[in-house]
């Protein structure tokens, strides 16, 4: 796909459209992320533009030498947290292409109008910096004060050399992924796809299975596995869709916990918050009981969820007893391992329909196999 992307851009947005379904997995996760893994190994030609700290002020030059009279769409990384792989530095420039690709082949945006943007300001991948393919800078990321230079120099370029255009964050580390949207939301044209986009997606996705399960959302108690930017995002997005629909807002959040490395979140747990996790901490359950809710286990035993969604970038975590405990609390449990790639994935959906006697409704970030269980065939969403 990639050769005849470079000889005939026309041909390949044409097999892209035809055989979407096909060809999704592969411009896209799971392929994507082992694509941005091996990118030096297997780089052909560039597809995008290329930042780096180096030419701090000459960011305008550049744009304007793309000669592109319009773009609509930007897809901008600094590669530091690829899909649930890590720090992947430059090579991250594939997600960027992959997303690109999406909006023109499923969304209908014009080829020439879409950009993808990698801001190579270093890795902190050691691996990636002895790699002798690796093209990118073979130093490690540089400071804020740098980074955010360059991204602000960038941004103002975009305003004044397309106004029109929508620039979406992508894979940025929580580091600097709030902080981005504070800074530049109310002034330039932007979203941060992992934060606003997947919590969009999938607060619509679980509000579906809310009706799908018979379970009121004022009776769902809903565990997180992960609390960074996506789960975080995802659960602001459940919450407000739930308050516009006559709940408040402060009762969604009661009925939401988060686990991560270190248990259950909560205020009194004994270590310093990150701050996007402070607004989710628990402040409601005893020292004594927070100090035994140290896995994901303890805590489905603890909250008795009838939801469970996964974006904490752990493999099969989901397991069996946890499954069957979940099913326990109510007759159709909302698995959702959201995680990519699918090597990255909480459960796999065939263990979930396996583990419930078909009855849980699952939903995963990347593409699955349908499933025969009982006699049914179960086609897990994706989200």
């Amino acid at each position: 796909l990639r050769n005849v992307q470079n000889t005939n851009v026309t041909l390949y947005y044409a097999i892209l459209t035809r055989y979407l379904k096909q060809t999704l997995p592969i411009v896209y996760t799971p392929t994507v992320g082992e694509a941005c893994q091996r990118y030096g190994d297997l780089y052909q030609k560039d597809h995008g533009l290329y930042l780096d700290v180096a030419i701090k002020g000459k960011v305008r030059k550049l744009i304007q030498n793309l000669r592109k009279t319009n773009v609509d769409v930007i897809v901008i990384t600094d590669g530091s947290r690829i899909l649930g792989l890590g720090d992947l530095g430059a090579n991250g420039i594939g997600i960027s292409i992959g997303k690109c690709s999406l909006y023109v082949a499923a969304g209908g945006v014009k080829p020439s109008r879409v950009l993808p943007v990698v801001m190579d300001v270093g890795t902190n991948n050691l691996e990636l910096r002895n790699n002798p393919l690796y093209l990118g800078l073979r130093k490690p990321r540089c400071g804020d004060a740098d980074f955010y230079a360059l991204l602000d120099e960038f941004m103002e370029a975009v305003k004044d050399t397309w106004p029109s255009a929508v620039v979406q964050f992508e894979d940025f580390s929580n580091n600097h992924c709030f902080d981005m949207l504070e800074r530049y939301q109310k002034k330039y044209r932007c979203f941060n796809d992992d934060i606003q986009g997947t919590g969009a997606v999938i607060a619509a996705g679980f509000h579906t299975a809310v009706k799908l399960s018979k379970i009121p959302m004022e009776q769902q108690r809903i565990v997180f596995f992960g609390a960074g930017s996506a789960a975080t995002g995802v659960a602001e997005s459940i919450a407000d869709l739930a308050a516009e629909a006559g709940m408040k807002k402060e009762d969604v959040k009661k009925s939401i916990f988060f686990v991560d490395s270190m248990g259950m979140v909560a205020t009194n747990r004994g270590d310093k918050l990150a701050k996007h996790k402070l607004g989710w901490a628990r402040t409601d359950i005893p020292d004594a009981v927070i100090a035994s809710l140290k896995t994901l286990e303890d805590v489905v035993r603890y909250v008795r969820p009838t939801a469970l969604i996964g974006l904490g970038a752990t493999a099969n975590v989901f397991s069996r007893e946890i499954v069957e405990f979940l099913h326990s609390c109510c007759p159709h449990p909302i698995i959702f391992p959201l995680s990519n790639p699918s090597s990255k994935a909480e459960i796999v959906p065939a263990n979930a329909y396996k583990w419930t006697n078909g009855d849980a409704i699952v939903a995963s970030g990347s593409p699955f196999p349908e499933t025969v269980v009982s006699g049914r065939t179960l086609q897990p969403s994706q989200g």
